[in-house]
Formats: C-alpha cells, structure tokens, sequence
C-alpha cells in the first residue's frame, strides 16, 4: 500500500505517503514526508503506542527541512507481527530495511521513544556510519 495520507496535524497541514513492506515475514507499516534530497530523521514509538505518538513533531520537522519515517513496530499498530517473539535485534533490522525501501539518505538522526530508544541504540551499534544523531526518549 503506497499513497499519499493528508494530515491535519496540532493545525498545520503535512502531506505524508503511507507505505507497507514484508520483511522476514512481517508486513510493517510506515509513513514518509518532507522532500526525498532532504536530511532523513526516524522515528520510532514506544511498547503500546504507534507511530500517531509522533503526529505534534511531524509538521515541525518537515518545516524544518528535514525527511520524516515514521513506522509501526512489530505487534503494533497497523503492522502485522509475522512469527516469532520479539527482539530488539530483528527489530534494528526492521528499520534498516525501511531506511533502505524509503530511499532514506544516510546517516540518518535517530529518535525513539523508550522501547523505540532501544531499537535507535541496536542500529546504531550495528551501523554506526549510517547514524548522524541519536535521540533517545525515556
């Protein structure tokens, strides 16, 4: 599913893509905005919440210039789980799989919010070149 998903978001209007993708027998879930040639930023949520934890940031920081990803994580949100428990591990490659579909330049700023922090953290000690900054929440 790739399509565009206008946004009314805290007043400001955001157009972001909305997109899927399998990976290791997941189907994950993201959304895209900001211009393509612009610096990358991913986001993602905590356990129990979704990638809509991020709307109030999104207009700010495509205002800002920067290329937004925002996704669901494994067992959540509109993200299907496929087989197994989960694992931090498989979830950095996740989101180095969606930085790849996405096109997203390199390095990229990292943000996550508590179990998202940890996953930030995973990639980053798995491909330190390809990360920028690192913003942990909680």
């Amino acid at each position: 599913m790739t399509g565009p998903d206008s946004r009314t978001v805290t007043g400001a209007r955001v157009e972001e893509t909305a997109h899927s993708i399998d990976v290791s027998g997941a189907r994950l879930h993201y959304w895209t905005a900001g211009a393509a040639d612009r610096p990358g930023i991913a986001l993602t949520h905590g356990a129990g919440a979704d990638h809509r934890m991020f709307d109030p940031q999104i207009p700010a920081l495509v205002g800002a210039g920067y290329r937004t990803l925002r996704w669901d994580v494994r067992y959540h949100g509109a993200s299907v789980s496929g087989t197994g428990r989960f694992r931090t591990a498989y979830a950095a490659r996740d989101l180095a799989a969606l930085l790849d579909a996405a096109g997203m330049p390199r390095p990229v700023v990292l943000l996550g919010q508590s179990m998202g922090g940890n996953i930030a953290q995973e990639y980053l000690r798995r491909r330190p070149d390809e990360v920028a900054a690192l913003v942990v929440i909680g």
